[in-house]
């Protein structure tokens, strides 16, 4: 009795099933992910999702199936397109979120100087205030300026530094506060301040926000977001 299998065989069944069964993937991950709290598991998904659709048509064979040919395909194909059209727009819009999101992140290290403009950015604006980035247009060593929630204006310098910041960056950025009219600034670095520089600061209208603290209000903004979307 001939006991080899035909592996062309059985990894097209499991092409055709894995392609066929998609709609089920998807409502499996809705239900385990929360909506949309994992993009990047769904973008894994999608893949396996596509390999497996190009994989059945290599290897035509027979699979499970609840939705008939060619209907199958057509349907596969515009959600694909749809998932694709979403996470393009996610991208696009927040190319921050993700990484505030993720406590393996280094902003000293895996992004630029501009990145981390944008990074300190997109954190105000999930804490739900209004950004307005400066760039290359800065004015007085201005990066970003932050409309609060309650009203205030702040003024912002990101710092991506290794070392510390030390007193004339901090007496730089008040007098800009004072000449933007802001309510208050905020110097923002991956590094550190220099104990001259906090003392100065003392009593003024001006926030330090060090490396350290900088991923503790990462840290609690990613756990206010999960803690959201399991909610939902």
């Amino acid at each position: 009795m001939d006991l080899r299998v035909d592996a062309s065989a059985v990894l097209s069944f499991f092409f055709s099933t894995v392609s066929s069964l998609w709609p089920l993937w998807i409502i499996s991950m809705v239900t385990i992910s929360k909506r949309r709290s994992q993009i990047s598991s769904w973008q894994i998904l999608w893949i396996v999702l596509v390999i497996s659709w190009l994989g059945a048509r290599f290897l035509p064979g027979d699979g499970l199936s609840i939705i008939p040919e060619p209907t199958n395909s057509i349907l596969f194909w515009l959600v694909a397109l749809a998932a694709a059209v979403f996470f393009a727009s996610r991208l696009l819009r927040h190319p921050m979120r993700d990484h505030i999101l993720n406590p393996e992140f280094d902003p000293k290290a895996d992004i630029d100087h501009e990145g981390f403009e944008k990074y300190v950015a997109e954190i105000f604006r999930l804490s739900g205030h209004k950004v307005q980035i400066h760039g290359r247009q800065r004015d007085h060593g201005i990066d970003l300026i932050i409309h609060l929630k309650n009203g205030e204006k702040w003024v912002t310098q990101c710092k991506q530094w290794s070392g510390a910041v030390g007193e004339p960056a901090v007496r730089d950025l008040f007098g800009a506060m004072h000449h933007a009219k802001a309510d208050r600034a905020a110097l923002i670095t991956t590094g550190s301040f220099t104990s001259q520089a906090r003392t100065w600061a003392k009593g003024k209208p001006i926030e330090l926000i060090d490396g350290q603290r900088l991923k503790k209000i990462s840290a609690k903004i990613s756990r206010e977001r999960h803690k959201k979307t399991r909610s939902l």
